[in-house]
């Protein structure tokens, strides 16, 4: 490696405004050492200069071969839409880069299978950015399951849901477009879920599906481009090998009624509800006796406790663990191991969708 250490960031999307701002604190904190360069490649001129601006990157790329060739640059972190994670990122390790990617890792499994396989053989260390691990109010939900705080696990829900519009204003119109995003809502928020609900509880071995397309024609503001060839509602049951259910319940189409996603995890000892930035517990000698009169008005008799946690950048956190599993040799967890297993368990999700059928979910491909 280089010194400074030099990352190149692919693309000016909102995901990749969200890294260049992580890695500009760090490098700004001299968190890193050695210190850190940042580079931008994107073909929108104007909005590479506004990223320029606001984060003053240290060099910008036009060409995005230049980018994955170059032989100042020691790591690339792909941020393009998910049907440019596979070439790009197989040509950097082949160019013997590091390699960092946004979720989904690739738009198939098979995709994902040699990417993992090509960056192992390569020895290049390899991340997923799964920051849902390491956003505050989950971080200190993993803490409370890894103690025993909340004893043997139940169940775990989550809730991830907002309103967009037809004539699409709120995210990419590419989101709905099968050849881009390779699928829905399913294949971009499961690839969070799955990957938190193994983190979280432990192996899953089941997985049943069901997905809807609520909008079959999307469009962009000129209705220049049109969109709605994926699902955006689903539903997922999960089952864990410990014998635990969750179920995810996902939608492009429904009023936000709480913060986005909220979880929801029930214990033996403690029940949990979380999202991002807020953690409550309520434990099992606190937990008031309930008894259902459909009569009567229900009042809420709950004992919760909202707990004081740590809040930090998660996208600041994963970066620094990647940089810091870099100066070891060896990826850093969440790396792309856990990514070939999200798309592992995505499958299995659309393969119930289309059939109907629960599928076994049992872990093949990668071994956490």
């Amino acid at each position: 490696m280089h010194a400074p250490l030099s990352i190149a960031v692919l693309g000016t999307g909102r995901m990749a405004e969200v890294h260049l701002a992580a890695l500009a604190r760090l490098r700004e904190r001299n968190a890193l050492q050695p210190p850190l360069r940042i580079g931008l490649y994107g073909r929108n001129t104007a909005r590479v200069e506004e990223l320029n601006h606001q984060h003053a990157v240290d060099f910008v790329m036009p060409d995005l071969e230049d980018a994955l060739t170059r032989s100042d640059v020691d790591v690339v972190d792909n941020c393009l839409i998910n049907a440019l994670h596979y070439k790009p990122l197989m040509k950097a390790i082949r160019n013997g880069k590091h390699v960092l990617s946004e979720k989904p890792l690739a738009m198939t499994l098979a995709e994902a299978r040699e990417l993992y396989d090509t960056a192992a053989s390569a020895g290049v260390v390899h991340g997923i950015i799964q920051n849902m691990r390491f956003e505050p109010g989950i971080a200190a939900a993993k803490k409370l399951v890894e103690t025993g705080e909340v004893g043997r696990v139940f169940h775990i829900r989550t809730v991830f849901g907002y309103f967009v519009p037809p004539g699409v204003d709120n995210r990419p119109l590419w989101f709905y477009q099968a050849d881009k995003a390779g699928g829905g809502i399913v294949h971009d928020m499961m690839a969070h879920f799955f990957d938190l609900y193994e983190w979280l509880i432990g192996p899953v071995v089941g997985v049943t599906c069901r997905a809807s397309t609520a909008y079959g024609e999307r469009y962009d503001a000129s209705r220049s481009e049109k969109a709605g060839d994926v699902e955006d509602v689903a539903g997922c049951l999960v089952e864990f090998a410990s014998g635990a259910l969750g179920d995810a319940f996902m939608s492009w189409v429904r009023r936000k009624h709480e913060e986005v996603p909220y979880f929801e995890l029930d214990g033996e000892n403690a029940s949990l509800r979380f999202s991002f930035h807020r953690i409550e517990i309520e434990r099992a000698g606190e937990t008031s006796a309930f008894r259902f009169d459909p009569t009567e008005e229900q009042h809420d008799k709950q004992s919760w406790q909202t707990l004081d946690i740590p809040h930090r950048n998660a996208f600041e956190v994963q970066f620094e663990r990647f940089f810091e599993g870099l100066a070891r040799g060896v990826p850093a967890e969440p790396h792309w191991g856990h990514g070939l297993r999200a798309m592992e368990l995505l499958e299995a999700a659309y393969r119930s969708a289309a059939t109907g059928n629960r599928i076994d979910s049992s872990n093949e491909a990668w071994a956490p």
